[in-house]
């Protein structure tokens, strides 16, 4: 496996971010330190990711780092991607809203 391709979607546009690192790169790579780097790439624009990947037959949510070990393991052996890359396909979740917009129920009765 040379590297993984992250395909960063944005709700407002339909053509993803590319970004790919390299597999070397990765395996010293932690879940907050690969969080980190999403938000990096999207210049803190969300309040977090939703990432998947599939397996050829599955769309797998990745919930952690050994998730995605597992995944590249699965890969080298199937070899579904013609680049030796592991696709993982990263939804953005936006921010909240304000307070605003949020309706209160009050028990008072006059």
């Amino acid at each position: 496996m040379l590297a993984i391709k992250f395909f960063i979607y944005n709700p407002e546009c339909s053509i993803p971010i590319t970004y790919r690192l390299q597999w070397s790169l990765f395996k010293n790579m932690d879940w907050n330190k690969l969080i980190k780097k999403l938000h990096e790439i999207t210049h803190k624009q969300y309040s977090g990711f939703t990432l998947t990947w599939n397996d050829g037959f599955h769309n797998c949510i990745i919930t952690d780092v050994k998730d995605i070990l597992r995944a590249v393991e699965y890969m080298q052996t199937k070899q579904l991607h013609h680049d030796d890359c592991l696709h993982i396909k990263v939804n953005s979740l936006p921010k909240s809203l304000p307070n605003e917009n949020v309706f209160t129920i009050s028990n008072s009765s006059k």
